[in-house]
């Protein structure tokens, strides 16, 4: 684990899901985006995976 880079941005749209702090996609997205060992690498399998599927099925 790595202390996010804004970490106020990541959990300002936070939820607890049993007890444990989720965030929204997006912003896990945008905040490995900029790490710089794996960042984009990262980002590339959660747009993959997760994100071109839902924005797939709304166009």
């Amino acid at each position: 684990m790595r202390q996010a880079p804004v970490p106020h941005s990541i959990f300002r749209g936070m939820v607890s899901v049993d007890g444990a702090a989720v965030s929204d996609v997006l912003q896990v997205w945008l905040d490995v985006a900029s790490h710089p060992s794996r960042g984009a690498e990262q980002a590339e399998v959660i747009r993959q995976r997760v994100l071109a599927p839902i924005i797939s099925h709304g166009a």
